[in-house]
């Protein structure tokens, strides 16, 4: 037998995936038995997938009928098999990430690009448009790569990788060469691999996928609060980052070393993508006691034009962006307009004229 693709199944039995269906063998490789052929078309079954619930994910390759295969699933074993769809797809390779999300690649002179799916392949969506997938690999922080081949269309050939899924993707200089290379495979070290379709050579990325980051985690004011996550980082890596606000401050938002706001929430996992410093706003917030039972309401929150403030007679509003600064100041009125102010969260300092302060978050659509 000519195999094409290999496997392990749940019960520790051996795929394989030939130009004449797929075999299995249940003494490693002393005996095997046909489990898949379809005499009615020329098979290649071009990859073998274990998810993480135990089923097997086969991809088969019509040649004869112009890509015409599909992608098929068995839930015992590799003893029986079902279609599950992609029926118009050359389908070239196979990956999953650690949640058991699911990437196609497929060649791209039939129904070409990356597809996904999260529900097991009841259903697809498709990325990487006009480009010939030829091989895919997911790393431990669920980053993935593919390595593309395209005569003309789309972007250059080369390994692509993508820590959002696949919904944006990055040139990596791996090092691969400008020609069809498939079957994409990733070390434990970090190192890729591929073959060379028409070569026959073994080839690997000069430098290891895991690109250390250093994060730098800041608190501004540097006296406005504690701040927790700097380190060091591998790409695709989750920083959890967490700022406490000391006494007469409190706690507004993150921007990352461009100055974007990235988060509003104290406790926030970043991913990390790029090396450099996370900022965590703090204002100044004066010591005073509230009277009991002068509690104030907001509305509407959200909000895409002006709030009004009730429960309290506002002498001076502050409002302070992301950065902890102040965009606009609004003195004895209990409407305070946000409209122009770019959308996201904003935190009200209002002073009454009862000399009581008062804080609250609102969100401009």
């Amino acid at each position: 037998m000519n195999g094409v693709s290999i496997g392990i199944t749940p019960d520790n039995s051996l795929l394989l995936g030939t130009w004449e269906g797929i075999y299995k063998s249940t003494d490693w490789d002393s005996t095997w038995t046909n489990v898949y052929v379809d005499h009615s078309m020329v098979c290649e079954v071009t990859d073998l997938l274990k998810l993480n619930n135990g089923t097997m994910l086969a991809s088969v390759f019509d040649h004869l009928a112009m890509g015409i295969g599909g992608l098929f699933r068995s839930t015992d074993n590799g003893d029986t098999w079902e279609n599950i769809g992609l029926t118009d797809a050359a389908i070239l390779c196979l990956a999953k990430n650690s949640q058991d999300v699911i990437y196609v690649g497929c060649n791209v002179d039939y129904t070409s690009g990356l597809f996904r799916s999260t529900d097991y392949g009841a259903t697809w969506q498709q990325f990487l448009l006009n480009q010939c997938v030829q091989g895919i690999a997911v790393d431990n922080n669920d980053v993935v790569y593919v390595n593309l081949y395209c005569d003309g269309w789309g972007l250059p050939w080369g390994v692509y990788r993508s820590a959002d899924n696949g919904e944006t993707w990055e040139s990596l200089d791996s090092g691969m060469p400008n020609k069809m290379i498939s079957k994409l495979h990733l070390s434990n070290d970090g190192y890729l691999y591929a073959f060379g379709h028409y070569d026959n050579q073994i080839y690997r990325s000069r430098k290891s996928v895991y690109e250390e980051f250093e994060i730098d985690v800041v608190a501004c004011p540097e006296n406005g609060g504690t701040v927790v996550g700097s380190g060091i980082y591998n790409f695709g890596e989750f920083a959890h980052l967490s700022a406490s606000a000391n006494a007469n401050y409190q706690f507004v938002g993150w921007t990352n070393q461009n100055g974007d706001t990235i988060s509003n929430e104290a406790e926030y996992a970043h991913m990390i993508a790029r090396g450099g410093q996370i900022t965590a706003h703090f204002v100044s917030i004066e010591a005073v006691e509230e009277a009991e039972g002068n509690g104030f309401t907001l509305w509407p929150n959200p909000t895409s034009g002006a709030v009004q403030i009730e429960g309290v007679e506002a002498e001076e509003v502050l409002v302070y962006n992301a950065l902890g600064q102040v965009v606009k100041t609004v003195r004895n009125s209990n409407e305070v307009s946000l409209e122009g102010l770019p959308q996201g969260v904003y935190l009200l300092r209002i002073t009454g004229m009862n000399g009581i302060v008062y804080t609250n978050k609102i969100t401009v659509q």
